[in-house]
């Protein structure tokens, strides 16, 4: 399965694309401007009010807990299911992990989606270098939206702007901690971050928790500086973010 992914090397070159984070600035961009690019999708995507203007090409899941495999965090299966066949609607093709082959049988998903897995290393260690070669063994990270630049890198694309990546959840886990109700976490309302947080805090000492944190924004230290090497232009068009280990630029001038 993993080597069926080589048909994706390439693919795109020279073209760009966008990565759709579902942090809540992503409720200031009118996804309708996006139809006629090409555009990548993560998660909860589904849950975005009129989500389908966007018209993703391709969606990756890659939390073990889409697949009911964290004791430390879970989802409803019901809602899980039904966000598969939401995406399913849009024709994405899709991305998700190789640990999730066996849900993704017993619950028939590659049915209804065009399945491709990857193989990666742990999302929760210190990133030695970065590997992209979809067809082969890759890096392991904190977020799901680095997946997306290093499947973007290997399909091609020299332009990659981000969108909705706020890296914001930090804020409500840290409130959760202090007994505080958090808003406005994602993009999308219907969200049961809160509950899954204390999930996490029960399970996660603050140490994990830093830690975790410290791996996520090395990833995107360290995309950016592969990126830049291979000449991509890597941006972040989030208008309300954390992230300032990638350059800022504003949505409507590069859609100008």
């Amino acid at each position: 399965n993993i080597k069926r992914n080589k048909q994706f090397y390439k693919m795109h070159k020279g073209k760009r694309c966008f990565i759709l984070g579902n942090g809540p600035s992503l409720r200031d961009v009118n996804l309708g401007k996006l139809k006629d690019e090409y555009v990548f999708s993560v998660n909860c995507f589904a849950r975005v009010q009129n989500f389908e203007l966007a018209k993703p090409n391709y969606h990756l899941w890659m939390d073990y807990s889409f697949f009911e495999l964290r004791d430390d965090q879970k989802y409803n299966h019901e809602e899980l299911i039904n966000d598969y066949y939401k995406m399913a609607g849009t024709g994405a093709k899709c991305f998700v992990p190789d640990v999730a082959y066996s849900f993704i049988k017993e619950n028939k998903i590659d049915k209804i989606l065009d399945v491709h897995y990857l193989l990666s290393g742990e999302s929760n260690a210190v990133i030695p270098e970065i590997k992209y070669k979809l067809d082969d063994f890759i890096t392991g990270y904190s977020t799901v939206v680095q997946y997306a630049i290093t499947v973007a890198i290997y399909m091609g694309f020299t332009e990659i702007y981000l969108l909705g990546c706020d890296s914001t959840s930090i804020i409500s886990l840290l409130n959760n901690a202090l007994d505080v109700k958090s808003n406005n976490i994602h993009a999308y309302d219907k969200d049961d971050t809160n509950e899954r947080n204390k999930q996490i805090l029960s399970n996660w000492s603050m140490t994990d928790i830093f830690f975790d944190q410290y791996t996520l924004f090395h990833g995107y230290k360290l995309l950016g500086e592969f990126s830049k090497k291979q000449g991509i232009v890597l941006r972040n068009c989030s208008t309300k973010t954390l992230i300032n280990e990638i350059s800022w630029v504003s949505l409507n001038d590069v859609l100008n």
